[in-house]
């Protein structure tokens, strides 16, 4: 091995989000599935300032997207944590993604981080959001991003960009109860997207679901750290 050259390791996730990241590509984050680090949260990320993982990055040889509960093979380099975001590792991009598996609905419950806090109830709130932002020096506290959780009641509203006043697109907030406290936060699941983008605008009740809320890295003006859904599965 020449002096220098890095050389992957593989670890297999199961897949907990694969959403929207700036400025084109996509936040994907798992736990690990097997050996001594299961359970652990890692996120794969690019080498880029943005961290976002491009469709060529993280696609598999067939040119399939990763979709939630997959179990796939990463190939990755080294960790790259950086402030609150502790789960980071860089991807080797000379090697494709595997799936290597289906991690099962039923057994969701045994993913949820039953003492996640969401980074405690203290965060402030956007202009159009609750609970949704804490400052990076808040965030930075805390060592981790990531957290699945089981919520009794979910609500989505779907709306307009006149309605938020915020570029041209569609969006969708999530509203929950979590540990007696109320968020509601962007969501960023493409798949609800999707889904949900088909249809009118309006307020639709999920019950119960599990989630994966992500907290961002410091952005904007003001560097906030967000907290958003990353993606939604119904327990149902």
């Amino acid at each position: 091995m020449e002096m220098g050259v890095q050389v992957a390791s593989y670890k297999d996730l199961v897949v907990l989000a694969n959403s929207r990241k700036p400025p084109s590509g996509r936040c994907v984050a798992g736990k690990v599935h097997s050996g001594r680090e299961t359970g652990n949260w890692i996120r794969p990320v690019s080498g880029r300032d943005s961290l976002e993982v491009s469709e060529f990055e993280r696609r598999y040889a067939d040119g399939r997207d990763p979709k939630v509960l997959d179990i796939v093979r990463v190939p990755l380099l080294v960790p790259q944590p950086g402030c609150h975001q502790t789960e980071n590792w860089t991807i080797d991009t000379s090697e494709h993604w595997q799936k290597v598996g289906d991690f099962p609905a039923s057994q969701l419950e045994t993913l949820v981080d039953p003492a996640a806090e969401l980074w405690g109830p203290d965060g402030s709130r956007s202009f159009h959001n609750i609970n949704d932002r804490l400052t990076h020096q808040q965030a930075d506290i805390f060592a981790t991003s990531l957290c699945f959780i089981r919520v009794p009641e979910l609500q989505l509203v779907v709306l307009d960009a006149s309605e938020y006043g915020g570029g041209t697109r569609r969006r969708i907030q999530g509203t929950f109860v979590y540990k007696n406290e109320f968020y509601r936060l962007w969501v960023t699941d493409p798949v609800i997207e999707r889904q949900y983008f088909d249809g009118p605008n309006g307020t639709f009740d999920i019950g119960e679901a599990f989630l994966t809320v992500s907290m961002t890295d410091p952005f904007g003006q003001n560097a906030y750290c967000y907290r958003l859904i990353a993606s939604i599965l119904s327990a149902g």
